[in-house]
């Protein structure tokens, strides 16, 4: 009597999941699906809009995917790697190693949209990296490429960022202002370019080299009132106002200017 329980049990088990994965006579299965998968593995729904060029399919209106890696690794690795995308270029197409898509396809006028979304902290201090882009090899391209509505762009050099269009930050900017040689080369090609040079203009005597050598470059800090009168609101009553964020940022910076004595 206790093995016939037994045995009526394994067959609802396995009644149950046979209900839940099926495989179909092209050789695809499916998981949660009724329709015929066009893809090898599809799971809560079919692959059709997506073609057959697809391995696995997964639909879900929740979370479609979660990997998780935790635990002391078994075969001594030093990069612990949850998720990996490998695409091995060998030939003239596009390839994507990992590709993020939040998007309608009309304006649709609200929720938040991330193409790709990434957190990091809690390491070495110093070693937190949200996103990091890395340029190998030796052809030009850049590790972070920015554009606006535009995909195929060809990148000038070799950079760590490279941005078609306009760049705008609310903080400091770090960097090294760059060389007269490097300033020419990047504008080389616009007609507007003048060189400067030691000759005199046709209007004055004094060169243009000889007033720029007149300028003293100067730093300073912008005082309380200095930065209200500078980026207050015209009428706003300062001191009753509370700081905003660019008032704190202007004091806080230290700023550079040139001083003309002549």
């Amino acid at each position: 009597m206790k093995k016939s329980v037994t045995l009526i049990g394994v067959c609802f088990v396995f009644s149950g999941l046979q209900a839940q994965i099926k495989m179909y006579s092209n050789g695809n299965v499916g998981i949660q699906s009724s329709a015929v998968p066009e893809a090898a593995l599809v799971v809560g729904g079919n692959a059709s809009n997506k073609g057959t060029g697809y391995k696995t399919y997964i639909r879900s209106n929740n979370h479609a995917l979660y990997v998780r890696r935790e635990g002391v690794p078994t075969n001594n690795s030093t990069w612990l790697i949850a998720n990996e995308g490998n695409n091995w270029v060998d030939g003239g197409q596009f390839y994507i190693g990992i590709k993020g898509y939040s998007i309608y396809g009309s304006p649709l006028g609200r929720g938040r949209a991330w193409g790709v979304f990434g957190e990091a902290g809690n390491s070495t201090s110093g070693y937190n990296y949200a996103v990091h882009g890395n340029l190998r090899g030796n052809q030009r391209g850049a590790a972070i490429v920015g554009t606006l509505d535009n995909v195929d762009i060809n990148v000038p050099g070799r950079y760590v960022g490279y941005f078609m269009g306009d760049i705008r930050t609310t903080g400091n900017i770090y960097g090294t202002v760059l060389t007269p040689s490097a300033s020419r080369s990047a504008l080389m090609g616009r007609s507007a370019v003048m060189p400067l040079s030691a000759e005199s203009d046709a209007t004055n005597s004094m060169s243009v080299v000889e007033k720029l050598s007149q300028l003293t470059a100067v730093q300073y800090n912008l005082s309380e009132p200095q930065a209200a009168q500078a980026f207050a609101a015209s009428g706003d009553t300062v001191a009753a106002a509370p700081r905003s964020v660019t008032d704190a940022q202007a004091l806080e910076k230290t700023h550079y200017g040139l001083d003309a004595e002549c």
